[in-house]
């Protein structure tokens, strides 16, 4: 079982290596490395399955991840980065992906919604900050690491962090940061007063309960929501709910939710 103390402070500086290897990767915890210094083909192929969410090709917004369950692929991202589009109302938001070396782009509008947070009440489905669509596209789509036991992981986020966008926006290739992830009990919680006004306020208060968190060492930054969590063999943990627990500051660590148990629900 891997241990973990909070780290004071996460510098994010941004690398680009080319000799790093698997043993050495924590030494790069609390920081990012560009796509071409991930040292396996499972990262390298997890990285392809990034997708950019924005109105705007040129600014930072949100992150996706196109997964392949059971022989169904979906895109899944961030309930809070779709705005009013989970509450059903249409927006401008934008899916950007890569094809080789070109852009391939959608509307998040002509692809169907499966599953939003304040749909998880009136459904009856677990509760998580996530959004699920269906998905057509020609990116294979990422497997997902289960079972959703309690356990420690060496991780690798991968997103379009807003602080580095300098780094990724030309060619969209998401920035990955190495960290360690805790897997946590599902178990009921006590929830802080501003959970309970945001729960309220989507109707989600008496909604099921939630599915368990995962904890994250690494870095990650406002565009990283909705980006994936892998583990070294490029399967998905689950999708950055906020940096530092930002919503709701629970924890004051990075914080994922899985989607296996919301994905099975769906399929159900």
């Amino acid at each position: 079982m891997l241990r973990y103390t909070q780290r004071p402070e996460k510098s994010k500086k941004v690398y680009d290596l080319s000799d790093l290897d698997l043993s050495r990767i924590l030494e790069y915890e609390g920081d990012f490395l560009i796509e071409s210094s991930l040292p396996s083909s499972n990262l390298r192929n997890a990285a392809k399955n990034l997708v950019f969410i924005s109105s705007d090709r040129n600014k930072p917004h949100g992150s996706g991840v196109v997964v392949n369950h059971n022989g169904q692929k979906y895109l899944v991202t961030a309930t809070h980065i779709l705005n009013s589009k989970c509450f059903g109302t249409p927006t401008n938001l934008r899916v950007f992906e890569r094809n080789g070396d070109n852009i391939v782009t959608a509307n998040l509008e002509d692809v169907a919604m499966l599953y939003s947070t304040p749909q998880a009440g009136k459904r009856k489905l677990p509760t998580a900050d996530v959004g699920i669509f269906e998905y057509n596209g020609n990116l294979e789509g990422v497997q997902l690491h289960q079972p959703m036991n309690p356990d420690a992981y060496v991780a690798i986020a991968l997103g379009y962090p807003g602080i580095h966008a300098d780094k990724w926006l030309g060619d969209l290739r998401p920035l990955a940061s190495p960290g360690k992830a805790i897997v946590q009990e599902k178990r009921k919680k006590e929830l802080t007063p501003y959970m309970q006004k945001l729960l309220a306020e989507q109707g989600m208060l008496n909604a099921p309960e939630s599915v368990q968190k995962i904890i994250f060492t690494g870095a990650t930054s406002g565009g990283n929501s909705g980006g994936g969590l892998f583990t070294l063999e490029g399967k998905l943990l689950g999708v950055c709910r906020g940096p530092e627990g930002s919503i709701g500051k629970e924890t004051g660590f990075d914080e994922f939710y899985p989607v296996i148990e919301v994905l099975e629900a769906i399929q159900k």
